[in-house]
């Protein structure tokens, strides 16, 4: 992750006046809590359940919602997964 920073009327009035290189940020689509559920074949309330004893990882957003990582919900589901 990229971390950005600006001063005040450094870079000019305009967002165009920024140097590119400061304005790469990478985005990651966080899964919601039923989307990682879905992806896990367990319930919500599972996986709302490992997420505060610390077994899955996870975010808040400014509204004290979880969000998942993808990535770590396919590792787990890789991991878990049954193969003969």
């Amino acid at each position: 992750m990229v971390e950005v920073r600006f001063e005040a009327g450094r870079f000019g009035r305009g967002y165009k006046d920024r140097p590119k290189s400061a304005t790469s940020i990478r985005v990651i689509p966080l899964a919601r809590t039923s989307q990682a559920a879905a992806r896990l074949h367990v319930s919500a309330k599972t996986v709302t359940r490992w997420a505060s004893e610390g077994r899955l990882e996870h975010r808040r957003t400014l509204g004290g919602h979880r969000r998942f990582d993808p990535e770590l919900i396919d590792a787990l589901v890789d991991a878990l997964t049954y193969r003969p």
